[in-house]
């Protein structure tokens, strides 16, 4: 599967929100998959609670865009609540996986060396359906920022 970019990605996750609704028969307005219960669990977190979703995927979007825009060290003086964000988001073990930082986690940038990251991996999958993967650290942060604009309803 070709590279993504950052509509492409948004309509991706969109996608995923439709099938998650299709698999478990959210047909009411109120039952319908949110996009921050698709973010959530694509870095590997369960709340059973949209508000928490809410929080967590707004927080870890906007610390992994830290990450990919270099920021980091604009928040680690000036926005405490961001720094911890940053601290507590590069932690979720699913995270982790794909980071490295050398002797800073400040510093820390998107590494695949030990494999591509599969957004698909925690969410419903449709057998035979190819998926894409996230390879780079320029396809991480096209993946952000569409994930970014779904969470902004763009």
């Amino acid at each position: 599967m070709n590279t993504l970019d950052q509509n492409e990605w948004k309509n991706w996750l969109h996608q995923q929100m439709i099938v998650k609704d299709m698999i478990l028969s959210n047909d009411k307005d109120e039952d319908k998959t949110e996009p921050s219960e698709i973010i959530v669990e694509i870095f590997g977190l369960t709340t059973y609670d949209l508000g928490m979703d809410r929080i967590l995927a707004r927080k870890i979007i906007n610390s992994l865009l830290l990450i990919a825009e270099k920021r980091v060290f604009d928040v680690v003086d000036s926005h405490h609540e961001a720094y911890f964000d940053f601290i507590m988001t590069v932690n979720f073990k699913n995270i982790e996986d794909f980071l490295s930082w050398g002797t800073s986690i400040r510093g820390c940038w998107f590494d695949f060396d030990n494999g591509p990251f599969n957004p698909i991996d925690n969410l419903i999958q449709t057998p035979g359906e190819k998926y894409p993967v996230i390879r780079t650290a320029e396809e991480m942060h096209a993946f952000l920022k569409g994930a970014d604009l779904l969470l902004l309803g763009k």
